[in-house]
């Protein structure tokens, strides 16, 4: 379809940059190193933001992508350049695939009379249900589930059911994907950073309250931070935004 053609079509206009100097390279470094080879359209050097000592900082991950304007540039950079820092290394840009959601649920918030043939009269009619486990939290006395269907657009259509009353059984049943500790942490990073934006380009007297107020008409603001790096200039250092 249009969609995978597009998606195919920006995959080979892009390369994968790895071995980068964490210290050196920035979006606008990984920009003059490739310029020379064709018209680029967008370069990124991965980032991780963390708290440190109270401070959110940002740090080189080493790795970082290139897009030029035209696929057949990609590939003569990907068969033919060679860079003079051996360390450095240009692989095909390789989108990284979705896992597969797990066809799983796991419900709570309901009372203690009901058991498997409840769980699965409120469940069946969203799709063939593989198994189903109702058990009891020993810390707390009350029972939880597991419905697991055969079909993940079952699953999917089944969790409409998220905070919906059951007579007499509940007044808002918990529903959701049965994920493992390490899933449920990296969906609530990807999270985290889809909430996040990075704003560059502006002059060097802008404030963090500047940038709040500027965004603040579109929501509700956690925290704004501006990053700095420092920068010689003729035998004198400053602090610019990065």
């Amino acid at each position: 379809n249009d969609r995978e053609i597009i998606s195919k079509d920006i995959a080979e206009k892009n390369v994968f940059v790895k071995g980068l100097d964490k210290a050196r390279y920035d979006n606008e470094e990984l920009f003059d190193l490739f310029k020379q080879f064709g018209l680029i359209d967008a370069c990124k050097v991965s980032k991780t933001v963390k708290l440190d000592n109270n401070k959110f900082i940002s740090q080189s991950n080493g790795y970082g992508f290139v897009k030029f304007n035209d696929k057949e540039k990609a590939k003569e950079v990907l068969e033919s350049v060679k860079l003079e820092d051996p360390n450095i290394v240009i692989e095909p840009y390789l989108k990284e695939k979705k896992k597969p959601l797990p066809n799983n649920l796991y419900i709570k918030n309901f009372s203690n009379d009901v058991d498997e043939n409840v769980l699965r009269g409120i469940f069946e009619k969203y799709g063939e249900i593989t198994s189903i486990k109702v058990m009891e939290d020993p810390a707390s006395s009350k029972k939880f589930g597991y419905v697991c269907f055969k079909e993940d657009d079952a699953a999917a259509a089944a969790l409409e059911m998220h905070e919906s009353p059951v007579y007499p059984y509940s007044e808002g049943l918990y529903v959701q994907r049965h994920l493992k500790k390490s899933a449920r942490r990296d969906l609530l990073q990807k999270q985290y950073k889809k909430q996040n934006l990075f704003v560059r380009n502006f002059s060097e007297d802008v404030t963090e309250k500047d940038l709040r107020d500027l965004f603040s008409q579109f929501g509700t603001i956690l925290n704004v931070k501006i990053l700095t790096k420092t920068v010689d200039f003729g035998g004198e250092t400053r602090e610019i935004s990065q």
